[in-house]
């Protein structure tokens, strides 16, 4: 038995419906998942800030320790450069004073004339023998400033390994 146009157009219309209505529902299915996997990719991000794997956890423990061993570090060396130049201030003022009570017996003995040059010479002298202990306390400065620096870029690395391991842990839970 031949089939008729109209009988043709009929299957024909009824074939791309269901096809229509397959599609549909594909698209639909689809939808869902990638909502699903959004909605866990959510979750996964939220119970890994709440709860990160412990290489994390270490990292940031790694880093506090550091970032407070370097702030008391630094605590540290400015109240020895405090006590380093109060132990100067009074080292100088002792000199002053040991000095004038030198030159006042000195003024007895000679005459003023001459204790104006011993004045201004001990001046030079001084002032010689300060900056020369400046240098040496500048130099102990530089090996502490060095060490600072040595803790500063390990901080820094374990800073740059801490976020490039986030980025890590954030790509795999967006894919």
């Amino acid at each position: 038995m031949p089939i008729s146009d109209e009988e043709r157009g009929k299957l024909g219309a009824k074939t791309a419906e269901r096809k229509q209505k397959l599609k549909e529902r594909r698209e639909k299915k689809e939808a869902r998942r990638q909502w699903k996997r959004k909605e866990r990719a959510l979750e996964k991000k939220s119970q890994l800030a709440k709860h990160p794997p412990k290489h994390i956890r270490q990292l940031r423990a790694a880093c506090e320790e550091l970032c407070l061993r370097v702030a008391c570090g630094e605590l540290y060396s400015a109240v020895e450069r405090d006590r380093e130049e109060r132990d100067e201030i009074k080292g100088a003022s002792v000199e002053e004073s040991e000095e004038s009570e030198d030159g006042d017996e000195e003024e007895e003995e000679e005459g003023e004339g001459e204790d104006m040059e011993e004045g201004e010479e001990g001046e030079g002298e001084d002032m010689e023998e300060g900056e020369e202990g400046d240098d040496e306390d500048e130099d102990m400065g530089e090996d502490k400033d060095g060490e600072d620096e040595a803790e500063r870029e390990k901080v820094r690395e374990l800073v740059e390994m801490f976020e490039r391991e986030m980025e890590m842990e954030e790509e795999k839970t967006d894919a």
